[in-house]
C-alpha cells in the first residue's frame, strides 16, 4: 500500500516520469503489395488529455498487376488501370502523450447508396477537408463523397462526429445542396460552437453556405449564404478557414495580383472576421511591397484570448525570404508582427500554433544550395524569439499541434527512416524545445473495416 501511495505522489509531483515530454516516433503501414504506400499526414490537433489526433492521407501506385491483385481479392479499383494511377484513403490515429498509438479510424459516412471503403475498396473517392476537436476529447470531420447511385455522380457534404475513443457517435449527409447529378459541393469548414456545429459548405460557382447544425444528430437547424472570403478580383493564392467556440469565424488569405507586380505600399495578406450568421466584421491587410505569400494548411490559429495569429513567407522585409508572423486581438487590433527565420536562407513558413504557455511556434522549412531542414521558432507572448530548432527532414510538409505542457507536435513525412513509400513523422517537442529518440518506425496492418 505504501509503494501505491509513494507511486502516485511521484507521478504527481513528476508527471514526466510516466509521460516522456520529448520525443520522435515515425508511423506507416504495411505494404499490402508491393505498392510504394505513403502515409502522409494532413492535419492535426491537439487534444485537452495532452495526446494529439493525427489525419493522414494515404496513397501509392497501383500497375496493371496490383490492378489485378485488387479484382483477385474482390475489391474493385476506382478506375481499371493499365499504368499507375492514384490510390488511397483518409483515415485519424490518435497518439498518447507518452508517443504510443492508442487507435486509428477510417473517416467515412457508413449511409446506404453511399461509398464505402469497407465494402466496395479503398480508392479515395470521399475527401475529408477538416477536422476540430470538440468539448469533450472528441473530434468533428467533414468533407465530401459522392452519391454513388445509379447515374448520379453528384458529391455531396458529410459531417461525422467521433468521441474520444474514436467511435462514431453520429453522421449526417446533406444532399439538398446538390443541384444535378454532375455537380460537386462538400464541407470545406467545420467546428464545434456553444450553441451547436457550425460548418462552410462550398457550392458550385464559387458559392458558400453557413450551416448551423444540432451537436448531439447533425440536424441543420439553419442555413444562410456565406459570402466569398475575398472581396476583391484578385486570385486567392492560399486561404485557411477557422470556427471558434463563440461562432466567429477567422480567416487568412493571400491574393495573387492578378499575375503584376504589387504597387507600392499595395498588401496582399487579409485576416478577416466574420459574426456568428456571416456577417463581416472586420478585415485587415498585412505584408509589404514584394512577394508575400501562404504555404501549408495550418497558417491560422485562433488564441484562447478570443483572436488569431497567422503565419507566412515574405520577401518583403529582406533580401531572403522569412518567416512572416502577426497576433491579432478579437478586434482585430495587431498585438505583434515580426518576421523569424535563418538568416541567408530561404525560409518558408507552413504552420504556427499557440502553445499552452501563451506563447506561440512557428514551423516551416529554410533552404539554401539545393538542401533544406524543418526549422522551428518558438515565440513567447509577445512574439518574442524564445529558441530556435532544426530537424534534418527534408521531405517537406508542416502540421503543428499544441501539448499540454508547453511544448508542441510536429507533424511531417519522411522516406529517410526505413520506409518503402513516405511515412508518417511525428515528433514532440517538450517547452525548452528538446528533442529525443532517432524515431523508431511502427508498422500497422490497414484493415478498411476498423
Amino acid at each position: 500500500m505504501k509503494k501505491l501511495l509513494w507511486s502516485i505522489i511521484i507521478v504527481m509531483l513528476f508527471p514526466a516520469a510516466l509521460f516522456p515530454q520529448a520525443w520522435q516516433r515515425v508511423f506507416g503501414s504495411e505494404e499490402l503489395t508491393n505498392m510504394r504506400h505513403q502515409d502522409l499526414p494532413n492535419g492535426a490537433i491537439g487534444l485537452a488529455d495532452g495526446s494529439v489526433l493525427i489525419k493522414v492521407g494515404q496513397t501509392g501506385n497501383q500497375t496493371e498487376a496490383e490492378s489485378n491483385w485488387w479484382y483477385g481479392k474482390k475489391i474493385k479499383p476506382e478506375i481499371p488501370v493499365t499504368a499507375p494511377t492514384p490510390l488511397g484513403w483518409g483515415f485519424v490515429m490518435k497518439v498518447t502523450r507518452a508517443g504510443n498509438r492508442e487507435w486509428m479510424k477510417v473517416l467515412y459516412p457508413d449511409i446506404p447508396g453511399l461509398y464505402n471503403p469497407a465494402n466496395e475498396g479503398w480508392q479515395s473517392q470521399y475527401h475529408i477537408a477538416q477536422v476540430s476537436p470538440t468539448s469533450d476529447g472528441g473530434f468533428l470531420a467533414g468533407g465530401w463523397t459522392p452519391l454513388m447511385q445509379k447515374d448520379d455522380f453528384a458529391e455531396v457534404p458529410f459531417i461525422l462526429r467521433y468521441d474520444r475513443n474514436g467511435n462514431k457517435t453520429w453522421e449526417a449527409v446533406y444532399k439538398n445542396f446538390r443541384e444535378d447529378k454532375f455537380s460537386r459541393s462538400g464541407v470545406q469548414v467545420v467546428g464545434e460552437t456553444k450553441t451547436g456545429v457550425a460548418a462552410i459548405i462550398f457550392l458550385p460557382d464559387k458559392k458558400y453556405i453557413l450551416l448551423k447544425a444540432d451537436s448531439k444528430s447533425g440536424n441543420t437547424l439553419s442555413t444562410t449564404e456565406f459570402p466569398a472570403y475575398s472581396t476583391s478580383s484578385a486570385t486567392i493564392q492560399g486561404s485557411e478557414t477557422r470556427i471558434a467556440q463563440s461562432g466567429e469565424i477567422f480567416n487568412v488569405e493571400c491574393t495573387s495580383p492578378d499575375g503584376r507586380i504589387k504597387s507600392p505600399g499595395e498588401k496582399n495578406i487579409y485576416v478577416t472576421k466574420y459574426s456568428p450568421d456571416g456577417t463581416l466584421l472586420w478585415r485587415k491587410e498585412f505584408g509589404g511591397d514584394r512577394e508575400d505569400g501562404l504555404v501549408g494548411t495550418t497558417n491560422l490559429t485562433l488564441t484562447r484570448e478570443g483572436g488569431a495569429a497567422f503565419c507566412a513567407y515574405s520577401l518583403s522585409f529582406g533580401p531572403y525570404r522569412d518567416y512572416y508572423a502577426a497576433c491579432l486581438d478579437r478586434n482585430g487590433n495587431t498585438l505583434w508582427s515580426g518576421t523569424y527565420g535563418r538568416p541567408g536562407f530561404e525560409n518558408w513558413a507552413c504552420g504556427i500554433v499557440q502553445t499552452s504557455d501563451g506563447g506561440f511556434a512557428i514551423g516551416g522549412t529554410a533552404a539554401k544550395n539545393g538542401s533544406q531542414v524543418m526549422l522551428f521558432v518558438k515565440l513567447n507572448a509577445a512574439g518574442t524569439k524564445a529558441w530556435e530548432r532544426e530537424i534534418k527532414n527534408d521531405d517537406g510538409n508542416c502540421y503543428l499541434a499544441p501539448s499540454k505542457d508547453g511544448g508542441f507536435y510536429y507533424l511531417g513525412y519522411t522516406y529517410l527512416r526505413g520506409s518503402a513509400g513516405g511515412d508518417t513523422y511525428v515528433v514532440k517537442f517538450d517547452a525548452k524545445g528538446n528533442i529525443d529518440g532517432e524515431g523508431k518506425r511502427a508498422l500497422w496492418r490497414f484493415d478498411p473495416k476498423k
